[in-house]
């Protein structure tokens, strides 16, 4: 790893971020603990500087203070030997007793650096200074253990600072190093799609983290990247196959045509035969290209208040006529109004499309009943036939585009009906589900819940 990537690396980054925040929080708990133990210090040794001015003052009264070796003596027996200063003054600034050198205060409590009494360390002086009778008594002591106690924190929280730290960039390089050769496994593989082998998938480490996460949603992205492309490889051929024998038909409509035209005959029937071969199949490559653009969702910004009744109603006015020259009978039954939002022609045209499939592929007297209601807590709008119908085995298969069970072959179409039928299902969040009537078949859409919550 480059440095500069190294440095760059997330958990690496992550990691030094949590160790500052770290330090800054021991440093908290540090400075917390030096306010605390430094007050606590504190009001411990001015204790002990009061107790000290209280026996000196004891000691001295009955004392003569003219007696400078008796005062001294005094104040000796009074005062630790433990670094304590004394000082006694007169009230006209005579020194009359002192283990310092002289020093002029006014306030009663104060700290003074060691500089003033030419005392022999680096640590300074808590100092009081009490008036007593005949006299003023200055009692000052080194700041020793608040000295070493700052020493103890500071040096400890520097050791604590250093060792979060270096944990910190430790364990980030180590976590940086593990990530960025999953990251690479992802990059790579990502490459490999690019080049065009679907067939590659990233493995996991099992820890459920979130780089396992997101391997396993672009492997499953990877798999329906594959799937959608096979699908779309077997649509081409699926398409090159249908569309082979029409093509074949109007290439030789043409040429006959035009041997007609040589022969001095118009080609009326050979014309009009080739349009007709033209026709079909411009309608299946405009529902090839529907079934595209509501696969893509383009018409969901178009959905409206519809009303599933006058769907259904609409598309039996348009067919009753055509049912009934085709020899059969078309029956609506529609209980409305049944209200969703979708799209109205859409909805119009899978309806018309699962008419014409009936009427197409059903015998003269076939009945065909058309229904649009609520059926069991939801919207539905269903076609129903009782023609030959369609084997159970079979209903997922009719719903691919292109394919025609082997009966159907002989009729004409594409088999994009159902699909283009089951496009416009999957837009609307609805169900398609195909079952046997015995005889016949009945394809119905479920819509959501009704009414709405």
């Amino acid at each position: 790893m480059r440095g500069d990537r190294w440095l760059r690396s997330t958990p690496l980054r992550l990691l030094l971020g949590f160790s500052l925040l770290t330090v800054l929080t021991v440093l908290a708990a540090f400075l917390a603990a030096w306010v605390l133990i430094g007050g606590e210090l504190r009001r411990l040794e001015d204790g002990r500087i009061l107790e000290t001015a209280t026996s000196a003052e004891a000691v001295l009264h009955d004392v003569d203070l003219t007696d400078h070796a008796a005062v001294t003596n005094a104040l000796e027996s009074a005062v630790p030997d433990d670094g304590t200063l004394y000082q006694l003054t007169s009230p006209d600034g005579t020194t009359l007793a002192s283990n310092t050198e002289r020093v002029a205060i006014k306030e009663t409590w104060s700290v003074l650096p060691p500089t003033v009494f030419n005392a022999g360390t680096d640590v300074p002086f808590r100092v009081f200074r009490k008036p007593v009778s005949g006299g003023d008594l200055l009692i000052a002591r080194p700041q020793t253990a608040r000295d070493e106690i700052d020493e103890v924190l500071f040096g400890a929280f520097g050791w604590a600072a250093a060792l979060v730290l270096l944990a910190g960039i430790g364990e980030g390089a180590f976590l940086a190093g593990k990530a960025k050769l999953r990251l690479d496994a992802i990059a790579g593989a990502l490459a490999e799609v690019g080049k065009g082998d679907l067939t590659v998938r990233i493995a996991q480490s099992g820890r459920q983290d979130d780089i396992d996460h997101l391997v396993e949603r672009i492997n499953q992205t990877i798999a329906q990247l594959e799937a959608n492309v096979g699908t779309l490889r077997q649509m081409s051929v699926d398409i090159a196959h249908d569309l082979r024998t029409p093509l074949n038909r109007l290439h030789i409509r043409l040429e006959e045509a035009a041997q007609h035209l040589v022969a001095g005959r118009v080609p009326e029937a050979e014309i009009d035969d080739a349009l007709a071969q033209s026709e079909s199949l411009g309608a299946a490559f405009s529902a090839l290209l529907r079934i595209a653009q509501i696969e893509a969702g383009a018409r969901k910004k178009q959905f409206r208040s519809v009303d599933l009744a006058q769907v259904a109603t609409e598309a039996a006015e348009a067919y009753d006529l055509v049912a009934e020259d085709s020899g059969m009978v078309l029956g609506l039954e529609a209980i409305g109004p049944v209200m969703i939002n979708g799209d109205h022609e859409l909805l119009v045209q899978a309806i018309v499309n699962l008419i014409e499939n009936a009427i197409c592929h059903c015998p003269p007297g076939t009945q065909i009943r058309l229904y649009a209601g609520a059926n069991s807590g939801r919207a539905q709008i269903s076609v129903a036939d009782d023609g030959p119908g369609i084997p159970e085995s079979e209903h997922g298969n009719v719903q691919k585009r292109h394919y025609r069970l082997e009966r159907s072959r002989t009729t004409p179409g594409f088999g994009l009906g159902l699909s283009l039928v089951r496009a416009i299902a999957d837009l609307h969040g609805a169900q398609m589900m195909l079952a046997d009537t015995s005889p016949g078949l009945r394809v119905t859409l479920a819509f959501g819940r009704y009414p709405a919550a």
